[in-house]
């Protein structure tokens, strides 16, 4: 705490004088940006003091877009000091200050400011797309930023006039295209102002841009030393989210030991910010595109993998993959169209995150979790994280050329091996007939440019944001897991009872459960269980009066999971169904009531293995024994 203040006052004591007068105070500046706090309030604090002792009072008054927000007036006695502690509400609103020093029937202004707003920041770091510096005079004339600030620092030149709160009136440090778009999103549907802090640095590897002089951090001969100084000198300790959007120098060169290194030293970068203070509340990291080539042809395609991994150390990162973007004619650079398409994925995120956006489905790009090879058949089942809502285009038509989606995913060789592919919930299922080679995916290419497009413009595994998949490069897959095998059931209008031959034997591995009334086109996830003995009860209240339920069971552990089990469950009271089942000696008897299955293969299931006396039949032998059993009235 001692250094922030230390830095504070070194930054806004300011000396006035004048007809006499000596004033020493704290107070703000032109276009100042106070960061507001959870509560939507930004604290102010005003104070100083005044050595001519001829003025007898002083008055501090705030406007609020042109109208009284505070006024007050102090008497100045004794050692003739004053002090203000008050707050800004955050909104769109500027703030006008006043400070006024009283005689006995005169006044003088002493300070005065103007265009002070309240509102949250969002650091921006990088290389040159994070910069995203295109376009600044369109950017300028087109965009509304009334509500929007940067804070400059030149560190060729410290005392440069420039130094300080703008809004896009100055194109040196200015926010970027993505940066400016971001803002813009905010203000118009938060009514939040919003300052942006963008130290990226076009051309630079991440071992450059987070080198730091342990002896002093803000070393402007760092381009991390530039970075933090900004965002000391603004006082934004706090922001409410880092967007991150580097490795086209990785990339490109492919040099091995900055792309083994790359997670460490991004981790070591976070670090360092945190020990100097800074601590964002969430981070957005921009998966690096697909480029036209690379010195080493294999090093795009790690690095965007190593990049996809942060997820582990970061779980309030969002992720974004840029593919599919405008870009610009030099094939590394984005349009503006690309930029602002960035910046609108990104806001999707930071608007559910902050500003409490409920859009129904994930607002990240799709992770891969899991790749699981079926023994049952020729499929691979991608797993992507839980609530991901898919969508796949398996064909591009662009009229005189075709890209397909099963020729840019490649086994462990690198080879395209399927057939077609399939979206269903988190899931893509890959359809196979030939050999796969190697247990490992790989979904997109390395690099990519052919004599129909500069840069890859093919199929892309998307969520119903249109948010697409990040890459993952030679993800092992895993033996599916046996799927539970479900001969029977019990239920009622609330819930039922699943009855299980083959129990899971790992202890970490649960049972997933989807389900879908009658007429419903998705399965909605219902939960993780653990069964109890040889039963899994799942409630039903979600499925409302329909009588028909369609669920899907599947073992999962940490590392893989099974095939789905279907079941079709009528829901009945159960006082209300009848069973009858021939014993092996064809004795008839009543059985506790219970409701029918239907197997994979349509076959009506009555009973549960309980009552099954001679356990010595097989499953088949059951399923033949029981067809009949229906909802009846009593």
């Amino acid at each position: 705490m001692g250094k922030k203040l230390i830095l504070t006052v070194i930054f806004f004591l300011t000396a006035y004088s004048g007809s006499g007068q000596n004033v020493f105070y704290n107070f703000p500046k032109n276009y100042q940006f106070y960061e507001r706090d959870s509560l939507g309030f930004s604290a102010v604090n005003i104070f100083g003091s005044v050595t001519d002792e001829s003025y007898k009072a002083i008055k501090l008054t705030i406007l609020q877009n042109g109208k009284s927000y505070f006024s007050e007036k102090h008497d100045l006695e004794g050692d003739k000091k004053f002090s203000w502690n008050t707050s800004l509400v955050s909104g769109l609103f500027e703030y006008d200050f006043e400070l006024k020093l009283f005689l006995e029937n005169d006044s003088s202004s002493v300070a005065s400011a103007s265009k002070v707003l309240s509102g949250d920041t969002y650091l921006i770091y990088g290389q040159s797309n994070a910069v995203a510096g295109c376009c600044f005079d369109m950017v300028r004339s087109e965009v509304d930023d009334t509500f929007l600030r940067n804070y400059v620092f030149d560190h060729f030149d410290p005392n440069s006039t420039n130094n300080g709160w703008h809004d896009l009136g100055v194109e040196f440090n200015w926010p970027g295209v993505i940066g400016s778009r971001i803002a813009e999103n905010i203000i118009r549907e938060n009514h939040i102002p919003v300052q942006i802090i963008n130290g990226a640095v076009g051309g630079q590897s991440l071992e450059a841009l987070v080198e730091r002089d342990f002896n002093n951090p803000e070393n402007p001969e760092t381009y991390y030393g530039r970075f933090l100084k900004r965002i000391m000198a603004s006082s934004s300790l706090k922001p409410k989210g880092f967007i991150f959007s580097q490795g086209e120098w990785e990339s490109d060169t492919g040099v091995q030991g900055a792309i083994d290194s790359y997670n460490e030293r991004f981790n070591k970068f976070i670090s360092d910010l945190k020990s100097d203070g800074v601590e964002p509340r969430y981070y957005y990291l921009v998966q690096t595109n697909i480029p036209t080539t690379s010195y080493v042809e294999e090093a795009p395609a790690k690095l965007r993998d190593i990049q996809r991994q942060l997820k582990k150390d970061f779980p309030k990162m969002s992720m974004y993959a840029a593919f599919g973007r405008e870009l610009s004619g030099d094939g590394l650079h984005y349009a503006r169209a690309g930029y602002e398409g960035i910046a609108d994925d990104i806001f999707l995120g930071i608007n559910s995150d902050t500003y409490g956006a409920q859009l129904g489905s994930p607002v990240t790009g799709p992770l891969i979790q899991k790749a699981v090879l079926s023994d049952q058949q020729q499929k691979i089942t991608l797993v992507f994280d839980e609530g991901q809502s898919l969508n796949v285009q398996n064909v591009k038509d662009f009229g005189h050329y075709q890209r397909r989606m099963k020729d840019y995913i490649y086994d462990g060789n690198g080879e395209p091996f399927i057939d077609s592919v399939k979206a269903e919930g988190n899931e893509v299922a890959l359809y196979f007939s030939k050999d796969f080679g190697k247990d490992a995916v790989t979904y997109l290419p390395s690099v990519f440019t052919d004599s129909y497009s500069l840069n890859y413009n093919g199929p892309l595994i998307e969520n119903q944001n249109g948010l697409p998949a990040l890459s993952f490069s030679e993800f092992k897959t895993c033996e599916a897991l046996d799927k539970p095998m479900i001969y029977s059931f019990k239920s009622n209008e609330s819930g039922v009872s699943l009855f299980i031959e083959n129990q899971i034997a790992c202890n970490a591995c649960t049972y997933e459960v989807f389900g879908k009334p009658e007429g419903a086109l998705a399965f909605k996830y219902l939960g993780s269980y653990k069964s109890l003995g040889d039963s899994l009860y799942v409630d039903l209240s979600w499925s409302g009066n329909s009588k028909n339920v369609s669920l899907k069971v599947k073992v999962v552990s940490d590392y893989c999971q099974s095939d789905y089990t279907h079941v079709e469950v009528t829901k009945c009271s159960l006082m209300n169904f009848r069973g009858i089942m021939p014993l092996v000696s064809e004795e008839l008897i009543s059985v506790e009531a219970f409701s029918p299955i239907l197997t994979d293969k349509n076959e009506l299931i009555l009973n549960p293995s309980k009552f099954w006396k001679p356990m010595s039949a097989t499953q088949g032998q059951r399923a033949f024994y029981n067809k009949i059993g229906q909802c009846v009235n009593n």
